[in-house]
């Protein structure tokens, strides 16, 4: 009983640590951007993406020296898991030609990270603590949007795939630091409850707003400029005040890339969720050589 107690506190702490983190980071956007456009104009900014770039490279390294290095404590690294490096390690590349405007949005992916660290050293379901992420990652987007509709634009969909890609990542490093959840079935049935109703309401609020037309998907030119204007005597939302003329933006940065538009924001997101979840499960299913946990299922348990 005792032991029980000492875990379930354990739990609740990692899970305010993890709060705690995710809205420390939330909040810290604004500074965060202030600092990017002091050293842009300080240094130039070509020499500003050089410095970003070598700081990209150094996290890579870093993350090399926990996955593949002295770093890891989780006995050497399994076929499967290899591949699943090697494959969001593509969708990684993928993500930064497409979808990266600038080199300082790179910071979504140790964001996130971190984050699915956390969760995990709290749940042990990668797919509930991937949800999660997900969730925590569209909330933040949201915010900024709701917070600074002029400046961010749109409704960033760009950055709910950087974010979901940066907690897989982090889900994978959790393998390597073997790192074990602290919370037992019970809290984690919760939690995965506490999920499935939240993504219900939150499917359900959008569908019927939909139906009802309060979801605009551009702004209509020369209407209401705001991001809640009313529409048929109904208050809507706008999701996008930018449309994209092709299928590649060139920011003012000069880097060009692809905005995804709402719909096709939606459906990317669904897909690489779903890819990710897959991946997971299934670089899971190979016992890692010399791993103390390769009998042991990827379950939520009471652990010490």
């Amino acid at each position: 009983m005792e032991h029980s107690r000492t875990s379930s506190a354990a739990a609740w702490a990692w899970s305010g640590l993890a709060a705690a983190y995710f809205l420390a980071a939330t909040l810290s956007h604004e500074p965060v951007s202030r600092v990017y456009l002091a050293l842009a104009q300080g240094l130039g900014m070509a020499a500003a993406f050089r410095l970003q770039d070598a700081l990209a490279l150094l996290g890579l390294g870093a993350g090399a020296w926990l996955v593949l290095g002295p770093g890891r404590r989780s006995g050497r690294i399994g076929g499967r898991e290899a591949l699943a490096w090697l494959a969001l390690a593509v969708l990684l590349a993928a993500a930064d030609r497409l979808l990266v405007i600038t080199p300082v949005e790179r910071v979504h992916y140790p964001q996130y990270a971190i984050l699915a660290l956390l969760l995990r050293r709290v749940l042990g379901d990668e797919t509930l603590v991937l949800g999660l992420a997900c969730l925590a990652g569209m909330a933040d987007e949201l915010r900024q949007y709701l917070a600074h509709p002029v400046n961010t634009g749109y409704l960033d969909w760009n950055d709910f795939c950087l974010n979901l890609l940066g907690a897989a990542a982090g889900l994978l490093l959790a393998r390597a630091l073997d790192l074990r959840p602290r919370a037992g079935p019970r809290a984690a049935g919760l939690a995965r409850k506490a999920l499935l109703a939240a993504c219900g309401v939150l499917a359900g609020g959008l569908a019927a707003a939909w139906l009802q037309g309060r979801i605009i998907v551009y702004a209509p030119a020369g209407g209401d400029p705001g991001i809640f204007p009313r529409v048929g005597g109904k208050a809507g939302f706008v999701l996008s005040f930018f449309r994209a003329e092709g299928f590649w933006t060139l920011a003012e940065s000069g880097r060009s890339h692809h905005v995804l538009a709402p719909g096709e924001g939606l459906a990317v997101l669904a897909a690489l969720f779903a890819g990710l979840a897959w991946l997971l499960a299934w670089s899971r299913k190979q016992k890692r050589p010399g791993s103390p946990e390769a009998s042991r299922p990827a379950t939520d348990r009471i652990s010490g």
